[in-house]
């Protein structure tokens, strides 16, 4: 080891002062030995860090010093390492979603979702079911989750490859479930099981367990209010909205065996948060009573030093339903999903719509169908451009499925007509 090296880090070791032209010194010297750049204060801080870690070490058995330093250099650097396959592992972990662009040509580009039959039919109108609220898909196993406030448990729909059909998995914990998504994937998958007590467990689809991921009865968590919705945040953890009667509506975020963390939406003037998705560090959440979409920038991978910001607000406004539908505002503000370029697919159950909006929440156009759109509950499209519907309000077709495609203007509003009835046809705020 240079000389010059040497007292520099004789003085790190007992903490003395350093002062800058030593800190280049040692900055040059971890750039030409170990790869480090000169510049990288980030790698440097962390490198201190190991060595006041290892002179606890020192105190107790004499080191060589030029392995120590050695040591804790590879220490960084191993660290380095793994803090960084953790946060790529930890990004991916909700960015499985559709590309949009991929289904528009230049000839045609605005989207459009075409009705296909389930080749099931009679199985699904066999299931009763009765309040569908919330799917997903999972691309690993190319099956669909959705679940049935009604009826406790999940149910799972394989509609290609072997054994195609409709499952429901019975549970009696999963009472009143009302959310799902995904929490690995091709392997597990998230619930909101509850009526006034909550619970969030986590399904292992392979091995047909059940575990609790979080639950009221766990004062970590601090569970005691209404939660609605479920998403997958970049640190892993799970996302929800949580209603405290009229006092406080906000953004809570659950890691599992250590807490949770909260977030007001208050001043934004939230009232009935209600659905929400996620991907990377991007989170969207539509609110029933005021009809509004929040976007927001939440960064959980460092669970201790959580980033929260509202990006924007997208208000709607009052006006007849048949100019609502191709406006960026909404009836009634269901379900949505990001696409792999952060645009907004937003569901209107009232406007019997899918609106599309770009990464700022700037309105582009209405999604043309070639059926009646329905009073959708939820929705939920996969890589494939295959979409389910979620429709609460038709005694026969709870389930409506579709396959994206484009046309080459936006075609005239398909919908179902609203019945004869006083102030039928306009929106109250």
């Amino acid at each position: 080891m240079e000389r010059t090296i040497r007292p520099i880090f004789e003085k790190m070791m007992k903490e003395e002062q350093v002062t800058p032209s030593e800190q280049i010194i040692f900055k040059s010297f971890i750039a030409q030995r170990f790869g480090k750049r000169e510049d990288d204060s980030g790698n440097i801080s962390n490198c201190l860090k190991s060595l006041e870690q290892l002179k606890i070490a020192n105190s107790r058995e004499e080191m060589n010093r030029d392995n120590t330093l050695e040591q804790a250099i590879d220490t960084n650097n191993r660290n380095d390492e793994s803090s960084s396959i953790a946060a790529e592992n930890q990004s991916d972990q909700n960015d499985e979603t559709v590309d949009l662009s991929t289904f528009l040509t230049p000839q045609n580009t605005f989207l459009k979702i075409i009705k296909k039959p389930l080749p099931f039919f009679e199985e699904i109108a066999a299931e009763n079911i009765s309040y569908p609220l919330s799917v997903i898909y999972d691309e690993k196993l190319n099956q669909w989750f959705f679940c049935d406030k009604d009826r406790p448990g999940i149910y799972r729909v394989k509609i290609v490859g072997e054994n195609r059909g409709i499952y429901h998995i019975s549970n009696r914990l999963l009472s009143n479930p009302s959310a799902v998504c995904i929490y690995e994937e091709g392997r597990s998958i998230a619930i909101l099981s509850g009526k006034t007590n909550f619970t969030i467990y986590i399904y292992n689809i392979q091995s047909d367990n059940i575990e609790i991921l979080c639950s009221f009865n766990l004062r970590i968590y601090e569970m005691n209010w209404h939660l609605r919705g479920l998403a997958k945040s970049v640190g892993g953890n799970i996302l929800s909205l949580e209603s405290r009667n009229y006092t406080g509506k906000n953004l809570r975020i659950f890691k599992n065996n250590v807490g949770s963390a909260c977030f007001s939406l208050n001043d934004y003037g939230a009232i009935q948060p209600s659905f929400i998705t996620s991907r990377g560090n991007r989170v969207a959440i539509s609110d029933l009573g005021v009809n509004s979409v929040y976007l927001l920038e939440v960064n959980d991978l460092d669970f201790t030093n959580i980033t929260f910001q509202v990006l924007r607000v997208l208000k709607s406004e009052s006006m007849e339903l048949n100019k609502i539908c191709d406006h960026s505002s909404f009836a009634f503000v269901s379900g949505l999903i990001f696409d792999i370029d952060y645009n907004l697919l937003i569901g209107d159950a009232q406007g019997k719509c899918i609106k599309l909006f770009d990464e700022n929440l700037e309105f582009l156009h209405r999604v043309s169908t070639d059926f009646p759109m329905p009073y959708l509950s939820s929705f939920f499209i996969n890589q494939a451009g295959q979409i389910m519907i979620l429709n609460i309000r038709s005694p026969t077709d709870r389930l409506i499925f579709g396959q994206l495609t484009s046309c080459a203007e936006v075609e005239r509003w398909n919908h179902v007509e609203f019945p004869t009835r006083r102030n039928n046809n306009r929106i109250r705020q």
